[in-house]
């Protein structure tokens, strides 16, 4: 079987064997459902087409890696253990999304959404789940082709075999960090002010007294829009159960850990023959993902950065957060290290404690 859209000095062939037909579907599915972004420019035939696939791993060289975010892993994970007991949308993704992986040898690296999942369920169900996930990953393509395309209800691969123990529960300095921002996200949400003055404040105050982190000021951004799905991105923020509030901060957290952890991979791997793909069902959060990976010569294009922000904002407003963020921007290459207020050693618990207290007395009227 030989693949068409190659350079006409190469080819590429595939086992008779192969499903071919399904596993385009599958891709095509994939790239409607706008659930991948994917950190450099895909081949003009499409990301998920399997000759080009097949020729960056095979004649390029590259690997290419998958980070799904804790919904996606924790869907793969019940429909292992479990079947599908709803096509839903995430579901479908999901499903969809491992066949089409399995039948690519494309790699998942979930290790973010396990340690979200131990902060919140603990270490020892975060390494069930984690035991579940590799038995999920060694299924084999063909269960999952089947399953996502509806002939079959479930995998039935039975009990998971044991994996090492691994300390999932441990603290991650970066999330430390992403919580602290969105306390303040939160913070400000509470106060009667309006949305372009929230976001402004909020880089002013990561300038001056915390961290000017490119990941969480943007999740801000669309937060703080006119435009934003807010309940979905923060939950709970408002419910009369103040630690339900707090909850869905940590939650918050976490979503901008994924986007700061993809960006970090990125910049970090970006020269050893690896490309990395975020996968997420979550609307907001692609979209955030996206204007992240603009690139550097986009950054430095106001008009562009502007066009990209008035997806969540008016255009007045979308230009006034690039005036403040340029300003902030030329002050950070004067001074690198913010003014921070206080560099106590506790600085960081401090932040915590103060925010938390912050949002915990908060009252409606």
């Amino acid at each position: 079987m030989k693949l068409q859209h190659m350079p006409e000095d190469i080819s590429i062939y595939l086992s008779d064997q192969f499903p071919l037909t399904d596993v385009v579907s599958l891709g095509r599915f994939l790239e409607r459902q706008s659930c991948l972004i994917p950190a450099y420019v895909p081949p003009p035939v499409g990301l998920l087409d399997i000759a080009g696939l097949l020729y960056a791993r095979d004649v390029e060289r590259v690997a290419i890696e998958i980070l799904p975010d804790r919904n996606l892993v924790s869907r793969i994970v019940s429909i292992a253990r479990e079947g599908v007991n709803s096509w839903t949308e995430p579901a479908r993704i999901s499903a969809s999304l491992m066949a089409f992986s399995q039948a690519m040898d494309i790699n998942f690296e979930p290790s973010i959404a396990f340690h979200e999942f131990a902060h919140v369920q603990g270490n020892a169900e975060a390494n069930k789940e984690l035991a579940w996930f590799r038995s999920a990953d060694n299924a084999g393509a063909q269960l999952w082709i089947d399953l996502a395309l509806r002939r079959r209800a479930s995998l039935g691969i039975g009990e998971p075999e044991a994996v090492p123990t691994h300390d999932l529960a441990k603290p991650l300095r970066r999330w430390t960090r992403n919580y602290i921002v969105a306390l303040k996200i939160a913070e400000l949400e509470l106060k009667k002010m309006a949305p372009i003055e929230r976001a402004i404040q909020l880089f002013t105050w990561m300038f001056e007294d915390f961290l000017l982190a490119g990941p969480a000021a943007l999740f801000s951004t669309a937060y703080f829009s006119p435009k934003a799905a807010r309940r979905r991105m923060i939950k709970h923020l408002r419910s009369p159960d103040r630690v339900r509030a707090i909850k869905g901060i940590k939650n918050a957290a976490w979503d901008i850990t994924h986007l700061s952890d993809f960006v970090e991979r990125v910049n970090r791997d970006q020269t050893i023959g690896k490309r990395y793909i975020f996968a997420t069902a979550d609307k907001s959060l692609a979209s955030i993902a996206r204007l992240l990976l603009l690139g550097e010569d986009s950054l430095s294009d106001r008009t562009r950065l502007v066009e990209n922000l008035c997806l969540w904002w008016p255009q007045r407003d979308a230009e006034k957060i690039v005036e403040a963020l340029w300003e902030l921007v030329a002050r950070v290459e004067e001074a690198p290290q913010p003014r921070r207020k206080s560099n106590s050693p506790s600085v960081v618990s401090d932040f915590v404690e103060q925010g938390e207290a912050s949002v915990l007395s908060w009252k409606s009227k």
